[in-house]
């Protein structure tokens, strides 16, 4: 049952078998034969698991001491899958406790053990700890690892290798690494950014919209982490897409848009030239930025503008990045990296979050992985979890493609970074989706002025009461000795003196909130406002128009066409030449290649475009009998752009 669903009455899950999760029941059966054969044949995990069932069978009484020590090493080996597979049931994700977790997975007697069992030592396989250990050791570091403020999910990985890489980066250090003071003072710096911009808007612009991000500032060090962390691992360039909650903080926290600009905005003090693209909210326009990462890199970051339609920019932001890689040749797709933040609600109840993930790993539309964050306050709007989606956690739907999923106490910031960190490793060694689940709470309403009491009283209680993590982490450093309460002071007045310049600056000196369109020197430099309005010379000469329709109408001798297509590839290669009349598909594909001779690429998706639906496009064409590819319009000449072309999914939005 869902954790927001339970009640006083405790109901116990069902156990997860690997056969429900990963394996059909053939191949389930063919590995348990080998195995009868030979246990080595099949690796640690797979003998552990059938040794898992030899627990159902009568125990022989008079069975020797080495029989009954090898079942309880079966039990112990079970007992240890549980930790792995369900540890999050009963991990410290909620910063506000309400969950009620639920322990009886774990009862010892379970998996035929118990008490008198703590102090026996046993084989703790590959966990990272002494070998024998006490059953007591054992559970501790398993909860260490799988039950405190990160619980992850990846036992649903079908791939071995990916699961081993995940428990080598969280057991041996127990899923909390000591970071560095430095690196802890830089967390501490991001937190008291977000933190004091939020208190400062909220006293100087009351009653004015902001979308906070009060609550989840831990955001902020993770996007931080982020940058830091690809940068590091060949990224040139993320692109980023999120929603309107925390939106203003990140665009100034993160992509250094000046105090001055969001000033300008809230004070409502430039009048905009709306022909270049002005007169949106604050929280709806992007922003891009060449930084200067903390390790001394440039990186490349932008957000892509959204409007409060949540989830519908994202698939933007996917093709943004799917074009970077392509003008960058960046086949490994390790260049550029998209961002994803989503909202708990929007995540698991917007359709177009399950198209993209079905687009994720098909040739048209893989972008090499892309890192999710989903800022989990646990509400939507004025609604309850359990009337926003059916499973256990909102993150539900991410393993379709096989994505490990860390749920994350936003109170602990460096639990947070720690799965940032992970989350971008995995990414670019994996090239697959990875979610970090940042389990948070929503300080005021869906806005500034919204009254959340009215329909959540006891949660908006508790939150009024709960120490912001800002505080939380300074006093931990404090109590650490990293810092100083007057080191912490020192910094919260720097920002906050210079929020307040920047402040009165504009209220006489109002700027250019945005970025000046068309006038940065990046590709976009020349592309002016008059572009539409200026006369373009469309002509191709017939000669190009003869090259173009000879390839068309030609393919390699290897190929066999089918033979229905033998008339139609004909008539293309003679269509200029003969001067007959071209029909609509011809048309296309020429005017295509002239675009191709002139190192314009062009890009055709769309659902059946390969072969058109009347049947009439054959863009790609299939040898009769091997089944290859051949796309005659990608064989003009030898300097020329490339078609890429792709059939998609049966897609509605996320396609676009």
């Amino acid at each position: 049952m869902p954790p927001q669903q339970q009640t006083g009455t405790n109901t116990t899950p069902e156990t997860i078998a690997p056969s429900i999760n990963s394996w059909s029941a053939d191949y389930l059966d063919s590995m348990r034969r080998d195995w009868e054969k030979n246990p080595e044949s099949v690796t640690k995990d797979w003998q552990d698991f059938f040794n898992g069932f030899e627990l159902g069978r009568s125990i022989d009484p008079m069975q020797s001491d080495s029989d009954s020590l090898r079942n309880e090493q079966a039990n112990v080996d079970s007992l240890m899958y549980q930790y792995r597979a369900t540890g999050h049931y009963i991990a410290d994700i909620d910063p506000l406790k309400k969950i009620q977790k639920d322990e009886e997975p774990f009862s010892l007697s379970n998996f035929n053990l118990s008490s008198t069992h703590l102090d026996e030592m046993f084989d703790p396989g590959h966990l990272a700890i002494t070998n024998p250990s006490s059953l007591r050791d054992i559970i501790q570091k398993l909860s260490d690892i799988y039950c405190r403020h990160i619980g992850v999910e990846y036992l649903h990985i079908e791939n071995r290798k990916q699961r081993r890489w995940l428990q080598s980066k969280m057991e041996p250090n127990s899923n909390k690494p000591a970071f560095a003071s430095n690196v802890q003072k830089r967390i501490l710096r991001k937190l008291i950014e977000a933190s004091t911009l939020e208190h400062f808007c909220s006293t100087r612009y009351i009653g004015k919209k902001r979308f906070s991000l009060e609550g989840s500032e831990s955001l902020i060090p993770m996007i931080q982490e982020l940058i830091n962390c690809a940068s590091l691992q060949e990224t040139e360039v993320i692109t980023i897409g999120m929603a309107h909650r925390g939106r203003i903080n990140v665009l100034v926290n993160i992509l250094h848009k000046t105090y001055d600009q969001l000033f300008t905005e809230f004070e409502e003090s430039w009048t905009e030239d709306y022909v270049e693209g002005g007169g949106d909210v604050k929280f709806h326009l992007g922003y891009s930025a060449d930084l200067m990462t903390d390790e001394g890199k440039p990186l490349h970051v932008t957000l892509a503008s959204n409007p409060s339609h949540l989830e519908f920019g994202h698939s933007v932001v996917l093709g943004k990045a799917r074009a970077r890689q392509r003008i960058q040749h960046d086949d490994r797709r390790k260049l550029c990296i998209p961002l994803l933040i989503h909202g708990d609600a929007s995540f698991p109840g917007q359709g177009i979050v399950a198209e993209m993930f079905n687009m994720a790993h098909l040739d048209g539309y893989n972008v090499g992985g892309t890192i999710h964050f989903v800022v989990n306050n646990q509400i939507g709007f004025t609604t309850n979890p359990h009337d926003s989606y059916s499973g256990r956690y909102c993150t539900d739907i991410a393993k379709m493609v096989g994505a490990p999923i860390f749920h994350v106490n936003g109170d602990d910031p460096e639990a947070c970074v720690h799965a940032v960190q992970m989350a971008v490793e995995y990414r670019q060694t994996y090239r697959n989706d990875v979610i970090v689940d940042i389990w948070s709470y929503r300080k005021h309403g869906h806005n500034e002025s919204d009254e959340p009491a009215y329909t959540q009283p006891e949660m908006y209680n508790d939150i009024r009461k709960h120490k912001p993590v800002t505080e939380l982490y300074a006093e931990q450093l404090i109590k650490q000795k990293i810092i100083t309460e007057s080191q912490r002071q020192e910094m919260i007045h720097e920002i906050r003196d210079f929020l307040d310049e920047s402040q009165q600056r504009v209220i006489d000196h109002p700027v250019y909130p945005n970025i000046p369109p068309f006038r940065t020197k990046t590709i976009w430099e020349g592309l002016v406002g008059d572009a539409i309005q200026r006369v373009v010379d469309t002509t191709v000469s017939t000669q190009e128009l003869v090259k173009i329709a000879k390839a068309l109408g030609t393919t390699p001798e290897s190929f066999t066409p089918h033979k229905k297509l033998r008339k139609l590839l004909a008539y293309r290669g003679n269509s200029i030449t003969e001067e007959t009349s071209l029909d609509w598909a011809m048309g296309e594909l020429l005017a295509y290649g002239s675009l191709l001779i002139e190192g314009s690429a062009v890009r055709l998706t769309g659902q059946d475009v390969e072969r058109g639906t009347f049947s009439h496009r054959h863009a790609v064409m299939f040898d009769n009998q091997t089944g290859a590819q051949h796309i005659a319009i990608n064989s003009i000449q030898k300097s020329q752009a490339l078609m890429c072309i792709h059939n998609s999914p049966l897609t509605e939005s996320a396609c676009l």
